[in-house]
């Protein structure tokens, strides 16, 4: 026995699109010559050179060193046949990122077929020749040739038969290990077959399987595993028994096409979280690591441990990599500098796979000679454990002995484990015939076929995103008028007809659609009970016709093209270009059309209803503008009438209360105008902002195309396993706090429709998600098809259940216009919060107020040189090259969500400083939380792009809060939690009792008192009437003095000398009169002074009483809240 290195070639695939221009290597980023690789990375100047045992340009299809796939085979598939003939095993595998084209060289296509099918014919033309070269010789001396095929995929970590589908367990075929023959499957169907044609149709079955299987769950199936196992034995006449044969030679051929490495950033989907892609990583990264370990053993590094069993992919290609095999690697890269860093992790690999030392051996009757031994083995345990007593008979030497209990069991387990291994070794092979024949029945009763003339009925062919399973399928409508398209299941009705066509998988009605094809070949469609059904992209709602290379998707998964070679002007070679990715494209780009559609119809309609808002506010605005102007001028008036009588003071100060009052108002008014107009601006920029990326929608098409069916998936698995969540792709509009520009994103929205929570879920998150949805969906179905009682979804690890986050999260955005800023104006007003979906979910206490440099408001004017009497009007342009600053104040948030609104805080960013500001958080579940945050921003000096920004861009604020409701409770916590509400409420009850009784001696207090507020109603009522009569006596008894006293002076005159004791008691008679009206006037600001005690006393006492009423309402409100907890 030699040791042999594995054998390295490198290939190069072409552009996916043709260039025009010369294919140097800046254009391409590999250069060959010879066995040497090299790759460029032109933006930074990196050059790697490695050197293999071939280096294969297929980059450019003119160049003279250009290797197409049959020269590719002339190289290495010549060699796998030379030492498969001379009884070696034989691997070949292809290895690379996904895209770089190793299933083209190994599978290739139709036109220009690959590795795999042309080994397979070249077999059968080796067997005739061989059999040319030995007529005339006798048949005992001839060698007869044998070959049998088996197909597998391994697809996230479980071994699947691609031949007998049927023979499949869960959990998949199991691999065992012989020390005679290494790993093998156990179970695993080998098909004999006589002819290339056989092999072909064998694995076009195969493949039409694998489309089933990956269509019924929507697995990817270019994310598996593929391996061709192609046995080739060669046998002589045994001359103990003519009529046998026994095998003299025999080789495994695996022949494997890897699944593509991912690097996630090339992706459709961000992040590493999607099972599938972590699942092939891994496998695969363990299989890099198996091949760095072995070139560490070949270089003589001791105690290495090769790291098999790490993944079924390094288990089954154990023997292929340092084991008895000849093993060839293809390492494929893709053209291009943008995948610079793919290409050397390839390589690297290759380079070290190049220095693993296998250690091939003829395999002169591998077979027969391990079972013989292990048939041998099995008589001398038999001999040794005897008849089962503890005895035994004569060991291999002769000698006797005795063996005791432990030692008995371990030969029976030893024996048990042989006959298992015998078991596997004679592994289960059936004819090409046989095999073909139970498929074939299989697929029938389906409606499915593989086989049947493409020219002699219309049927829909299946398109896959994987190019090897792509129209691999056809279902035909055999019959004139109505064939049911649907799907069968336990929950079907035994009594019910079967489909005509059935399709399985997630989405798909027992009775789904209805195909009817008429006398003249015509055919139309229409779903049932409004079953998802698409022509064209468009959702199928009445009958419409089928035509030649239409595109149907039936349920989640099932894309279609129609054929009906039986239309007028039907041509086979029309629509070669319809493929998966066309249908699913179209299917999208109508989805998103309607839902752009509906959502600009939606902004539109806003934009008009504000537009009459900021009307009416303009019209309201004016009105007050002109009442507060006539106000002014009344006031004006009233001050230069009244300014002499003091009496009137009492009407000035209440005209210059209604006129405060009155300026106040326009002040909310012209807030709510401001508000208005910022929201009509951003609206606008919304709508603009929709039109503009509808154009620019290929972006976010790959996400979409990668995230439909698994959402649509996701809902299916949700209502089978009576799970109350809804998943949404929704398109978002976001702003970008760093340009205030609305962008474009995808998110999955999850709502629990049983408590009314919606949930943005992470694309990576939402992909792991799914990936336990289906595992968990598989197992469902393998109880339920097996009658088993299916024991339900682990709580810690329920992919449906959203626990709540241990950090804030984006809950809704707010944006603030600055304009009022550059106009000095202060403005506080409550700002719309609004969420991914544009709904308004609160609102969020904001003011701007432009100060100087210590916070003061009433130094702005001062700071910027401003006269605050001449210049009234001040202009944005004023501002330019100024120091300016301004207080942000940010109070509180009101009328969050109650499922979101735990340490709630607010965050955001000016251009100008590019720093990012946060508020304090509000701990606690708080759907009002209060932040009472100012922050004083000083700008040095404004430019004329901050100028812009100001009057024309709006701050982005970002409200962020946790889920509230935390983690799950134990029964326990919340038992003691509800003993605890109920003493609550018990407690609150005996409160509520002694309340009311308290309430009811103050009623009665109140009541006495009102009786006594009722008297000194009229008492003072009295008083006024009083008090209006005095001072009309007052002016009376003036009037009346005055003119006595002009009488008086008259006849004072006349009798001054003949009466001077009279005009001594006359003039004594006004001087008393004065006094009596003086002690009138000094009595009665006494009365009025008591009186407004009264009043006061009166005043406060209803309020008291208004306050007893309010107390009761307001604990049984309370109290029933408890209640409704409880």
């Amino acid at each position: 026995m030699s040791d042999t290195t594995v054998q390295v070639a490198v290939r190069v695939r072409p552009f996916l699109q043709k260039i025009d221009g010369p294919t140097d290597k800046f254009v391409c980023g590999v250069q060959m010559g010879g066995p040497t690789t090299k790759v460029f990375n032109p933006a930074t100047g990196d050059e790697r050179t490695f050197t293999f045992d071939y280096s294969f340009w297929s980059f450019g299809e003119n160049d003279s060193h250009f290797a197409g796939n049959k020269e590719i085979y002339q190289e290495l598939g010549t060699k796998v046949l030379d030492s498969s003939l001379e009884g070696y095993n034989v691997s070949l595998f292809a290895y690379g990122q996904t895209g770089s084209g190793k299933s083209f060289s190994m599978i290739g296509v139709k036109e220009d077929p690959g590795i795999v099918p042309l080994v397979a014919a070249q077999i059968f033309e080796l067997i005739k020749q061989k059999d040319a070269e030995q007529e005339g010789i006798a048949e005992a001396d001839r060698i007869f040739y044998e070959v049998e095929v088996a197909m597998m995929e391994i697809y996230n970590e479980e071994v699947r038969d691609l031949l007998n589908p049927k023979g499949n367990p869960s959990g998949g075929l199991r691999i065992r290990e012989s020390t005679k023959t290494g790993p093998f499957v156990q179970d695993l169907t080998f098909t004999s077959v006589k002819s290339y044609a056989q092999i072909e149709k064998t694995m076009d079955e195969g493949t039409a399987m694998r489309t089933v299987r990956s269509t019924q769950m929507n697995d990817k199936s270019s994310r598996a595993h593929t391996i061709v196992q192609i046995r080739f034995s060669q046998k002589k006449a045994d001359p103990k028994k003519p009529d046998t044969l026994r095998t003299t030679r025999e080789s495994l051929i695996n022949l494997v096409d890897l699944a593509g490495s991912e690097r996630q950033s090339h992706s459709g989907v961000s992040g590493q979280g999607f099972k599938e892609a972590i699942a092939i990583n891994t496998s695969l990264t363990f299989l890099g690591t198996c091949i760095t370990k072995l070139a560490e053993q070949a270089e003589g590094k001791k105690k290495v441990v090769v790291p098999y069993r790490s993944s079924k992919l390094t288990f089954l290609l154990k023997t292929s990599l340092g084991g008895n095999s000849k093993t060839i690697m293809i390492a494929a890269i893709r053209p291009g500098a943008e995948y610079y860093e793919e290409s050397l992790s390839t390589l690297r690999y290759a380079d070290a796979a190049k220095k693993i030392k296998n250690k091939p051996i003829k395999n002169e009757d591998p077979r027969d000679a391990a079972i013989r031994a292990l048939k041998e083995e099995i008589e001398r345990l038999k001999q040794q454990l005897g008849d089962g007593t503890g005895s035994v008979g004569e060991s291999a030497t002769g000698a006797e002995s005795d063996i005791d209990l432990e030692e008995f069991d371990t030969l029976k387990k030893e024996l048990e484990r042989s006959q298992e291994i015998i078991a596997g070794l004679e592994a289960k092979s059936v004819t090409a015939e046989e095999l073909s024949r139970s498929n074939e029945e299989a697929l029938a009763s389906t409606g499915m076929t593989l086989n049947f003339d493409h020219a002699a009925l219309p049927h829909i062919l299946n398109l896959q995103e994987d190019e090897q399973q792509n129209g691999k399928v056809a279902y035909p409508f055999q019959k004139i008028g109505e064939s049911v398209i649907g799907r069968v299941g336990l929950d079907a009705d035994p009594a019910e007809e079967k489909p005509d066509i059935i399709l399985f998988g997630l989405g798909i009605s027992r009775k789904h659609a209805i195909v009817r094809r008429t006398e003249d070949n015509k055919i139309f469609i229409n779903a049932v009970n409004n079953s998802l059904l698409y022509k064209n992209g468009v959702l199928v709602t009445a009958e419409v016709e089928l035509n030649n290379d239409d595109r149907l998707i039936v349920g989640n998964n099932h894309v279609f093209k129609v054929v009906n070679p039986l239309e007028a002007g039907y041509n086979a070679t029309d629509g070669a270009d319809i493929d998966w990715e066309m249908a699913q494209k179209e299917f999208i780009q109508n989805q998103l059309n309607s839902s752009s559609n509906e959502r600009q119809k939606e902004i539109e309609e806003r934009m008009k209803e504000m537009e009459q808002r900021v009307q009416q506010q303009q019209q309201d605005k004016d009105i007050l503008e002109a009442a507060r102007k006539q106000m002014e001028d009344e006031l004006k008036r009233q001050k230069e009438a009244l300014a002499e009588t003091a009496d009137d003071a009492e009407e000035i100060v209440a005209l210059q209360a209604k006129l405060a009052a009155q300026q106040e108002e326009i002040a909310r008014k012209e807030r709510e105008f401001e508000e208005l107009r910022q929201q009509r601006q951003r609206q606008q920029q919304l709508l603009d902002q929709e039109k503009k990326q509808q154009e620019s929608m290929s972006g976010i098409q790959k996400r979409i195309l990668e995230l439909l069916p698994l959402v649509k998936d996701a809902n299916e698995i949700a209502k089978v396993l009576k799970k109350t969540h809804d998943y949404q792709m929704k398109m978002v509009h976001q702003i970008d706090e760093q340009t205030s520009e609305t962008v474009q994103d995808l998110v999955v929205v999850d709502t629990n429709t049983s408590i009314n929570s919606t949930t943005i879920i992470a694309d990576e998150d939402f992909l792991v998600r799914i990936w336990k949805m289906k595992s968990i969906f598989s197992a469902f179905l393998n109880c339920r098809e097996t009658g088993r009682e299916w024991p339900g979804i682990e709580p810690d690890d329920d992919p449906f259940d959203i626990e709540a986050l241990d950090e804030p999260r984006p809950y809704g955005t707010s944006t603030i216009g600055l304009r009022s800023l550059m106009h000095l104006a202060e403005v506080h007003f409550d700002s719309d919060i609004v969420d991914f979906n544009g709904s308004a979910c609160g609102k969020i206490a904001v003011a701007l107020i432009p100060c100087d440099e210590k916070g003061d408001a009433q130094g702005v004017r001062r700071m910027l040189g401003v006269n605050a009497d001449t210049d009234t009007n001040i202009t944005p342009l004023d501002l330019v090259g100024k120091q300016f600053c301004f207080k942000l104040k940010l109070t509180k948030a009101m009328d969050l969500r109650q499922d979101q609104c735990e340490s709630a805080f607010v965050r955001y960013s000016f251009p100008f400083d590019d720093v990012l500001h946060e508020t304090n958080m509000v701990h606690g579940a708080n759907p009002n939380p209060q932040w009472k945050y100012e922050r004083l921003v000083i700008i040095e000096k404004v430019t004329p792009e901050l100028q812009s920004f100001l009057a024309n861009q709006l701050l982005i604020l970002t409200v962020s809060a946790k889920m509230t409701g935390g983690k799950k409770r134990g029964i326990k916590e919340l038992t003691d939690e509800i003993q605890e509400l109920k003493a609550s409420v018990s407690l609150t009850e005996s409160l509520l009792r002694q309340v009311i009784d308290e309430r009811d001696v103050h009623v009665a207090e109140l009541r006495a008192v009102r009786s006594q507020v009722t008297e000194k109603d009229v008492l003072i009522a009295q008083l006024q009437i009083d008090l209006t009569k005095a001072k009309k006596d007052k002016k009376e008894k003036k009037d009346a003095e005055k003119k006595a006293k002009k009488e008086e002076k008259a006849k004072s005159e006349k009798k001054q000398k003949k009466e001077p004791s009279t005009e001594s008691q006359e003039s004594s008679t006004p001087v008393q009169q004065k006094e009596t009206a003086s002690g009138v006037a000094q009595s009665r600001p006494e009365d009025l002074v008591h009186i407004a005690n009264l009043k006061d006393r009166v005043a406060e006492l209803e309020r008291d009483l208004a306050k007893e009423k309010n107390k009761p309402t307001t604990i049984v409100e309370k109290k029933s809240s408890i209640c409704v907890i409880s």
